[in-house]
């Protein structure tokens, strides 16, 4: 595989025989290598060529390291409820359908669909058709749901009756049926909704005043952006890592071997197929990854292989399974993270860091604007002081 990547490849790594140099979780590649190489086995590659935007690849999985159960837990909960409430959801919603007498008239969908082919809104008396009925209680028109409709990327080159249904299924029946049946059983005049309502409204008209006198005064331009990154330079450095070949061997003289025949010029790839008693060496290519953390899996070596250059020899290490000879391929310390890879996010931190200065502005102006209607009843600010309302919840 690496002698192909060094002949065809025309990927940066190439040279490297297309080694990638890192471990790769879901979020630290493109979406297509991360499906294309999830469940491969160690040694396998996809036989299939991945689409991406730079061409096609071909991906072969060196290693893999497990992730403990504990740093996963909450994530498989999360995943696992959220299938479940999706569940639950279909089937509430598919009750309610028949409950409320559904139905989606052809005048109307056959209107939204002429709208959709045309990628212009209905208007009129077309747009007063009804498109969804439930039962003879309620109509939701062509003109309430046809932005769900027009210029909708599902619909993109063959706009038809089903697939208008099926948008017009998830995107607005769902929600519409859920409240209709809260108005049914009297859950909009329930108290504790009217009192959430009511929070909620205060809370959104906060933060649309935030935004319209604070969040859209901040600009950020790229030079700004650009200062902050040679600002903080020093501090953008990727985690230091070196990747190597390890060939394991029974005895210190086939250890002392291994090294004269690296030192000699032969491919670490082929003497780890040839030689390595490290159970998988030959799928794995004995591809090792090590970090700045991994001292406990060196013991008293880790000293000698951290401070390794990159086409050196280490070894031989005796260890418990046997004597070691490590080949270092790569040393990544002391690197920067570029520009590019840190401008989104500065961008993000300098807007933040911009608003919550501005806000503070804009409250002092408010403080003083309003003085004279704050009143301060210290008597009761000091009995909260004395005995908090959370107290009471904790004995």
């Amino acid at each position: 595989f690496a002698e192909l990547a060094r002949e065809c490849s025309i990927a940066p790594d190439a040279d490297e025989g297309g080694f990638l140099g890192q471990y790769f979780g879901p979020s630290d590649a493109v979406a297509e290598l991360v499906i294309a190489a999830h469940g491969l086995p160690v040694g396998d590659f996809t036989h299939t060529p991945v689409r991406t935007r730079d061409g096609y690849e071909v991906i072969k999985v060196l290693d893999a390291t497990p992730v403990a159960l504990v740093d996963v837990k909450a994530k498989l909960h999360r995943g696992i409820y959220l299938a479940k409430f999706v569940d639950e959801r279909r089937q509430y919603v598919a009750a309610l359908q028949q409950k409320f007498d559904v139905a989606f008239p052809a005048a109307g969908i056959d209107a939204l669909v002429e709208a959709a082919t045309a990628h212009k809104e209905a208007e009129g008396e077309t747009a007063a058709l009804a498109a969804i009925t439930f039962g003879g209680d309620h109509v939701l028109t062509v003109a309430d749901v046809q932005r769900f409709i027009v210029d909708n990327a599902r619909l993109k080159g063959d706009p038809n009756s089903t697939g208008v249904i099926e948008i017009l299924t998830s995107r607005v029946l769902s929600d519409s049926l859920l409240v209709l049946e809260a108005q049914s059983v009297g859950l909009d005049t329930a108290a504790e909704y009217t009192e959430y309502r009511d929070g909620l409204y205060r809370r959104m008209i906060v933060t649309f005043l935030r935004k319209r006198k604070v969040l859209e005064q901040i600009n950020v331009s790229e030079q700004d952006v650009r200062q902050a990154y040679e600002d903080g330079k020093e501090t953008f450095k990727k985690a230091d890592q070196m990747n190597a070949r390890e060939i394991l061997v029974a005895t210190r003289s086939e250890a002392d071997a291994v090294v004269k025949r690296l030192g000699q010029g032969e491919d670490a790839t082929a003497l780890v197929a040839a030689l390595s008693l490290r159970p998988g060496a030959e799928r794995s290519e004995g591809h090792v990854h090590i970090g700045a953390n991994d001292a406990d899996r060196w013991g008293g070596h880790f000293d000698t292989v951290w401070s390794a250059t990159q086409g050196t020899t280490v070894g031989p290490l005796e260890t418990p399974d046997g004597f070691v000879v490590l080949f270092i391929e790569a040393v990544q310390k002391d690197q920067l993270r570029s520009y590019e890879d840190m401008r989104l996010g500065l961008t993000h931190r300098l807007k933040l860091s911009r608003q919550y200065a501005a806000f503070e502005v804009y409250i002092e102006e408010l403080r003083q604007r309003y003085a004279e209607r704050v009143i301060w009843h210290d008597d009761n600010i000091q009995t909260l002081a004395e005995r908090p309302p959370w107290a009471e919840a904790t004995e």
